[in-house]
C-alpha cells in the first residue's frame, strides 16, 4: 500500500532540573513541542 502525502514531524525536547519532578518536566516538553508544532512543523524545540 502506498501512501500519498507528506509527513512532518515536531519534536520537544528537554533535560531534566536539579530536583524537578517527571510532571514538570513533562510540561515543559510538551510546551516545546507545541511550539515546534505552531512555528510550521517539522522543528525541534528544547524546553
Amino acid at each position: 500500500m502506498a501512501c500519498g502525502g507528506a509527513v512532518t514531524i515536531s519534536i520537544g525536547v528537554g533535560q531534566a532540573r536539579a530536583g524537578e519532578d517527571i510532571d514538570s518536566l513533562l510540561q515543559r516538553v510538551d510546551a516545546a513541542l507545541y511550539k515546534a508544532k505552531a512555528a510550521g512543523r517539522n522543528r525541534i524545540e528544547r524546553a
